[in-house]
């Protein structure tokens, strides 16, 4: 994963949180918008707790919502997307 300073960044499918985790640590101190969506407010929940136990939740929106839905698509910097993902959580 890069470092990306600014800018507004999406993880499209978090999941528990694995890979926004690693995103976080990266760009820790680093300026922008992280938003982290998936449609299982269950996953969410297991993904805010890994970001506060590393102190970078506040820096990410988390948002419960099928991203296939979601209008703003083109509105990102950047996307982090896991493909093709297990949807398993592990």
């Amino acid at each position: 994963l890069p470092r990306l300073d600014g800018g507004v960044f999406l993880d499209a499918f978090c999941g528990v949180g694995g890979k926004s985790s690693l995103w976080a640590e990266v760009n820790r101190g680093l300026r922008g918008t992280y938003y982290l969506i998936d449609k299982y407010a269950s996953k969410l929940k297991q993904a805010k707790k890994h970001l506060e136990k590393l102190g970078v939740c506040a820096d990410m929106r988390l948002v419960c919502s099928d991203f296939l839905t979601l209008p703003l698509r083109s509105l990102f910097d950047g996307v982090l997307l896991d493909a093709p993902c297990s949807g398993l959580g592990r």
